[in-house]
């Protein structure tokens, strides 16, 4: 899959959007991760991108690396430089997603 340099960020996300309608959840994720790796600045973009990952990994299965990813995305919401930047969507999202998978993926304390 190629992506022109500078194409808009709408369209990797539209793009990721058709794979995922599709069931296609590892080829999104290359697709939010290419996004990731030429789009340093764009932090609502970002935040969005890094939720996505995390949900689609969460989806996968794969709980341990959703959880990294979601926590990465509520992390983002306590440096208050870049607060006024993110849509609150992402947070709340992932605190949820945070809230259910974190029990299944920390080790039962032991007695």
């Amino acid at each position: 899959m190629t992506f022109e340099e500078g194409i808009n960020p709408e369209i990797y996300f539209h793009r990721a959007q058709t794979a995922v309608d599709g069931k296609n959840y590892e080829i999104a994720l290359v697709i939010y991760q290419k996004f990731l790796d030429t789009n340093p600045t764009d932090l609502a973009f970002r935040v969005s991108a890094e939720y996505e990952i995390g949900f689609l990994n969460y989806k996968l299965g794969k709980n341990a690396v959703a959880l990294e990813w979601l926590k990465k995305v509520s992390d983002r919401y306590d440096d208050p430089s870049q607060i006024s930047f993110l849509p609150p969507w992402p947070k709340n999202l992932a605190q949820k997603l945070v809230n259910k998978i974190q029990p299944e993926v920390s080790p039962a304390p032991q007695l």
